[in-house]
């Protein structure tokens, strides 16, 4: 028995069960794909539930399948008002940015920004010039590189799954019975060990519950001062650099970096004077939000070193594409509720 003890406290012994869940999970990340979306749906909606349950009928609450359709019903008009008053608009924006992408670089090319840009690199020595050429042509592979992978990554994941449209219908089930099957998953293990797993379970949910509700406060602060800031600088596309920055305020720490460099190529393509001030406008906000809104509005929902957060989401990026880069953090601050409870169990 005592052999058997200390094996379970190696470090090497837990180093593998861990690698190998870590495997486990790869190989089924196309099968859970549509389970992690219903999941994240269901937290994010979770807030309107539980205000539309504490209405009442003559005195007497609704019963909660009346509760979860009115949920759902209130999530279809806001989608549909999403839709009619920000998606249609932002495409039309986005197709106007593609249409005049051609007149816009041939404009900045026979302008006089151009020429005092050409006018600088000619004087610089010819070596730095070949250095910055061919620095810029390498930047600019990466990034259709990376593109491409994230497109190819996330189509190959959407093309595992069951399918997409079976994300409702589990987040219905999941807001309905959330009780029944945490219950359930409970009873799966040994009477003894049902006390941890039921606070383990209490635990991931109350983390993922407030970094969804901390995370989608973040995107809408991001989303109306990024619109704001551009808005002060070309109003034309306002609309699109504050959803795109909305969208990658859900990657924290590299979202911000491409919505910067996106926004400098918009400004450039558009108003190449402006540049700076749009490039220390997004840089200030950014700084603001790292050091001030995120520590106030994730609170202790995500209290892991940002290295940590970084290199999970490179990592979820280059094996599930998009969705890696979203669900990445989640599931790191998963591993950690796994790692507080398990990690010094035996010792």
């Amino acid at each position: 028995m005592k052999n058997i003890t200390d094996v379970k406290k190696s470090i090497w012994v837990k180093l593998a069960i861990a690698t190998a869940a870590l495997l486990i999970f790869y190989a089924t990340a196309g099968v859970l794909f549509p389970i992690f979306v219903a999941m994240a749906f269901t937290f994010a909606i979770y807030p309107l539930y539980k205000q539309i349950r504490k209405l009442k009928i003559t005195g007497h609450a609704l019963p909660d399948i009346v509760v979860v359709i009115l949920t759902f019903a209130v999530v279809a008009l806001l989608t549909y008002l999403f839709v009619d008053f920000l998606l249609i608009p932002l495409f039309k924006e986005v197709n106007a940015l593609l249409k005049n992408m051609p007149s816009l670089t041939a404009n900045l090319q026979s302008s006089g920004t151009n020429l005092i840009i050409q006018e600088k690199m000619n004087a610089l020595p010819s070596n730095v010039r070949d250095v910055l050429g061919q620095a810029i042509r390498s930047a600019s592979q990466s990034l259709m590189a990376v593109a491409k992978n994230l497109v190819a990554t996330t189509f190959g994941v959407a093309a595992t799954v069951l399918g997409l449209f079976i994300v409702p219908f589990l987040s219905f089930y999941f807001l309905k019975d959330w009780i029944t099957l945490r219950d359930i998953f409970v009873d799966l293990f040994a009477p003894e060990s049902r006390p941890l797993v039921y606070k383990i379970t209490c635990e991931v949910g109350i983390t993922l519950g407030n970094y969804t509700i901390g995370m989608l406060k973040m995107c809408l602060l991001a989303g109306l001062c990024l619109a704001a800031i551009t808005s002060l600088i070309n109003p034309s596309y306002a609309l699109l650099m504050g959803t795109l920055g909305a969208m990658l305020e859900m990657v924290p720490y590299v979202g911000p970096v491409f919505c910067t460099i996106m926004a400098v190529f918009v400004v450039f393509t558009s108003v190449p004077q402006y540049v700076p001030h749009i490039f220390f406008g997004y840089i200030a906000y950014y700084i603001f939000d790292s050091q001030i809104l995120y520590p106030a509005v994730m609170n202790k929902s995500v209290t892991i070193p940002p290295v940590v957060i970084i290199l999970s989401v490179l990592l979820g990026g280059k094996f599930f594409g998009i969705m890696g880069l979203i669900f990445s953090v989640p599931l790191l601050c998963v591993s950690k509720v796994m790692y507080n409870n398990l990690w010094h169990l035996n010792d």
